[in-house]
């Protein structure tokens, strides 16, 4: 103490340096706090992306199921197969080919569905045959083409062939029986 009275240079001199020395500490402290707040910041930011990424998923998801919905809304609800086959039918006289058959196999489980097996089998030409799938392509059941065989047919002229082919459709359990 008594070198600090008798030199008031060295004293000013510590008092100077302690409150440098407070400074650089709350200097550093401010420093930290603010790059932590700079730290959340950039967090904040990158949680509103993700939320905002989020939200624009659920719009993506709410717009598939409305177009799922929508496609389930277009399909019959039930549609007899019966109807189908005179459809079928229908259109086989309208094409006017000949010595046509068509026959159904029993129906089997296919999840929450029943499948039908149908066997098409006529003589007629390559425009009949594709005018056929045509057509069962616009019907309203879904009906999907498994098989398609086309070939000269042994009983009738060179423009006729003998076409056969299997088909499937679905229908609600128990309305194919």
């Amino acid at each position: 103490m008594i070198i600090l009275k008798e030199n008031p240079l060295v004293a000013a001199g510590l008092v100077a340096l302690v409150i440098v020395s407070g400074a650089f500490v709350h200097f550093t402290s401010l420093s930290n706090r603010w790059d932590r707040l700079d730290s959340l910041a950039h967090e904040t930011e990158a949680l509103k992306d993700a939320a905002n990424q989020g939200d624009a998923l659920a719009q993506q998801v709410a717009e598939l199921q409305e177009r799922v919905h929508r496609q389930d809304a277009a399909l019959p609800a039930t549609l007899e197969i019966g109807s189908l086959l005179e459809q079928l039918g229908t259109d086989l006289r309208a094409l006017e080919v000949r010595d046509r058959s068509l026959t159904t196999g029993s129906p089997s489980q296919f999840g929450d569905l029943d499948q039908v097996r149908l066997e098409l089998a006529f003589t007629g030409s390559f425009e009949a045959a594709f005018d056929l799938l045509d057509r069962v392509h616009g019907y309203e059941r879904v009906v999907r083409v498994e098989q398609l065989q086309i070939s000269r047919s042994p009983r009738a002229s060179l423009d006729q062939l003998a076409i056969s082919a299997r088909l499937v459709t679905f229908a609600s359990n128990g309305e194919a029986r």
